[in-house]
């Protein structure tokens, strides 16, 4: 509702599309079993945030949710690069023919 009051619509829309794919990455990383405990992870600090903002609303606390959220998307970040990195691995190479070997000088 604070930021509702301070920034307006836009700001709130802004806010709840920063939470939603913040939660899906989350789900998206528990569902796949090598990074499941990373999506644990993050799943269990949205739902932290979400109490914690409930118990108490003062400036102090409000800097806590942010430096995690923070380090919650750095955790992503380094998820996302690893699941694409595994799957180019696992993926099999395109079918190149062999170079014409030139004679040496």
């Amino acid at each position: 509702m604070t930021v509702w009051i301070e920034l307006g619509f836009g700001g709130l829309a802004l806010l709840l599309a920063a939470i939603y794919q913040f939660v899906s990455r989350a789900v998206s990383l528990y569902r796949d079993s090598e990074f499941q405990m990373y999506g644990a992870l993050l799943l269990a600090w949205s739902v932290a945030i979400c109490l914690d903002s409930f118990g108490s609303v003062t400036l102090y606390w409000e800097k806590l949710p942010t430096i995690t959220l923070s380090i919650g998307i750095a955790l992503i970040g380094i998820c996302e690069r690893n699941r694409v990195w595994a799957g180019a691995r696992n993926a099999s190479a395109a079918p190149y023919g062999a170079l014409p070997e030139h004679s040496r000088i």
